[in-house]
């Protein structure tokens, strides 16, 4: 565990008591600092030692040296908190755990920083596996994946923290000090939280401010929002574009069959795309141009980053494909939120039972228009969102239905598959999961929404083996 050491002794109030929210309790109470916390589900406020809860309205906030919160809580847009305005108002720094680590970390250890619409999880698991992987290269993983970043082991000299930082994180943060920090994409995420587009890119763009202090920093040039801001950023001489799609004059991208090091201008094959692994598919080049361009800048070679690619697992729900005796394929990717992330699901090809659907976050979908829409045999759409899905895909001439829970479209999806291949004998016939939308109108998280998709589908599966 990482200790709050800058703040021994003072008054600290935890807003937010989630996993960062109490991986920030753990650090400042080891610290020996006087902490106030509150969190409005009274879940979350366990009894701890040392912890007094007091509701924010009930707390002079005049008496507090710190007001911590966590990323779920809004600090500008549509409204800021109570207990963020009246600090804002009485010069009270307002930070978050990511922050308190920043602070806090031990000395000469290296910090490197993800983010991006999406693919920052695989990425910085890549990339800490690659570490891991080589000779002197230790590294945790933390941030907006797994556990809370203040729960971290103690690293030493040399050894390397990746952190996956989503906007809410970094539109509160402060404190910027990496050794390579990587802006993947921007597409259309958040708004309800950020307030419109230029408010998104906005956060996710002051992860560069790594820049100003001497560090490397990486950015994708596959979206036009980070083309742009690689322009304003491009008389920086550490900065490295990448591309999962050509190969960007001094950076690291693919040609139509290897990953190029073209930082130095000499054009040097890194791998061939038949020896990526498990990361198949073009949504996956971009996080290797990135993995391979961090370690890159880390010092570890060629041979070694090849090498540990090839032994990399994927993240569960992210295009995972799921275990049954069926003979078409099922694939969870719950992780896909968006609607760029759900578009790379239904590039797959093929015939394609779409299930979709949950709690939208935007008012359209019409960034899902596209070539890719004709691979779909027939939608089956779930919560919330459900109808505004289907009013968007009667336009776009896409067979729906309207199925309400998760169960429902399971089983209607897997009979529509399994009934087309007994027709056609077709090896090329999928189902996905790949919601377009937050999943939290009935489920706790995507990985919840993956785990009942996964469970429903071996049991369907079973039922229909033994028939």
């Amino acid at each position: 565990m990482i200790t709050a050491n800058s703040c021994r002794g003072k008054v600290v109030y935890v807003l937010g008591l989630g996993t960062s929210g109490h991986g920030a309790l753990n650090s400042l109470l080891a610290a020996e600092s006087i902490v106030f916390a509150w969190d409005d589900n009274a879940g979350n406020r366990i009894p701890i030692e040392g912890v007094t809860y007091v509701d924010c309205n009930d707390l002079n906030l005049q008496e507090i040296d710190l007001l911590v919160v966590s990323p779920g809580i809004d600090i500008f847009w549509p409204k800021p908190h109570p207990a963020v305005a009246y600090a804002r108002r009485h010069m009270t720094p307002v930070v978050c755990d990511i922050d308190l680590f920043m602070y806090n970390r031990p000395s000469r250890t290296d910090c490197i920083s993800v983010t991006g619409t999406n693919g920052k999880s695989t990425t910085v698991s890549l990339i800490a596996h690659i570490f891991n992987s080589s000779k002197n290269n230790k590294a945790v993983v933390g941030g907006n994946i797994g556990f809370s970043v203040l729960s971290q082991p103690v690293l030493s000299n040399g050894e390397s923290y990746v952190l996956e930082l989503s906007s809410y994180q970094l539109e509160i943060m402060e404190a910027f000090d990496f050794k390579v920090s990587v802006l993947l994409n921007i597409t259309q995420d958040h708004l309800a939280r950020h307030g419109n587009m230029i408010g998104y890119a906005n956060a996710k763009q002051k992860i560069l401010q790594n820049l100003s202090f001497g560090g490397y920093s990486v950015i994708g040039q596959d979206d036009p929002r980070c083309r742009e801001i690689y322009n304003s950023f491009s008389k920086y001489e550490r900065l490295i574009p990448i591309s999962g799609c050509f190969v960007p004059g001094k950076g690291v991208g693919w040609d139509n069959e290897n990953l190029i090091d073209n930082v130095d201008g000499r054009r040097i094959v890194v791998l061939a795309s038949k020896d990526t692994g498990a990361l198949n598919g073009q949504h996956n080049r971009q996080n290797i141009a990135a993995a391979y361009a961090v370690c890159r800048a880390k010092g570890v070679g060629i041979a070694d980053f090849a090498s540990a690619l090839e032994s990399f697992k994927p993240l569960r729900h992210r295009q995972e494909l799921v275990d049954t005796p069926m003979p078409f394929k099922v694939i969870n990717d719950s992780k896909a939120t968006n609607l760029d992330a759900c578009v790379k699901a239904l590039m797959h090809g093929g015939n394609i039972y779409w299930i979709a659907g949950g709690l939208a976050k935007g008012p359209d979908f019409s960034e899902l228009k596209g070539n890719h829409l004709k691979n779909v045999k027939k939608a089956f759409l779930i919560g919330d969102a459900a109808k505004l899905m289907y009013k968007f895909l009667q336009q776009e001439s896409v067979e729906s239905e309207i199925c309400g829970t998760l169960e429902v479209a399971i089983k209607q999806a897997l009979e529509a598959a399994y009934l087309d291949y007994k027709n056609s004998k077709s090896q090329n016939i999928s189902v996905i999961l790949a919601p377009a939308c937050a999943s939290f109108d009935q489920f706790d998280g995507f990985e919840h929404r993956g785990d009942v998709f996964v469970s429903l589908v071996n049991d369907w599966s079973t039922k229909r083996s033994g028939r």
